[in-house]
């Protein structure tokens, strides 16, 4: 992984930061590391460790004392950026995408669209998220499951009235 030192420098000082804006932080090192550097190694990490940290927050209940911290809804966010950085699709200038690395991403697309369920998520985010599993079984050759996810995404997509989707 390119800048591994760096990344893990980095990743040590996110894990120390306040859980009042922990999300943020995270959001913007894992988007620059995708979008500014093209490392999608690094983003992925930044990701799944923000991933690790709410889940671990979320369900300790822990905030940082002013009653703020990361949550369910944080890792949804997350497990989208990553099963989308992660879809081949794109095609996107200077990212390759790995087999390995698009599998990971299937599993984050997969438990994007869990949260979404659980999270009672309004249908915008529900078209977006049946939309991007459907994109990653596409991918793998899974036809039915991704006509099924994208029926399930225009539907949703009615619903939210947002034609693009």
């Amino acid at each position: 992984m390119p800048g591994s030192d760096s990344v893990v420098a980095l990743l040590r000082g996110l894990a120390s930061s306040p859980a009042s804006d922990a999300a943020d932080r995270y959001r913007t090192a894992m988007r620059d590391a995708y979008w500014e550097r093209k490392d999608l190694a690094s983003s992925l990490a930044i990701g799944w460790a923000a991933v690790d940290r709410c889940f671990t927050e979320a369900t300790a209940g822990r905030t940082d004392g002013a009653g703020t911290g990361l949550h369910l809804a944080d890792a949804k966010g997350f497990l989208y950026d990553i099963a989308s950085f992660t879809w081949p699709g794109w095609a996107e200038t200077g990212i390759e995408v790995t087999v390995d690395q698009a599998r990971l991403g299937l599993d984050a697309a997969r438990w994007n669209l869990e949260l979404a369920i659980e999270l009672d998520k309004d249908a915008l985010p529900m078209s977006r998220a049946h939309w991007m599993l459907g994109a990653h079984l596409l991918t793998t050759g899974e036809h039915r499951g991704a006509e099924a996810s994208f029926r399930e995404a225009a539907e949703h997509g009615v619903r939210a009235d947002s034609p693009a989707d």
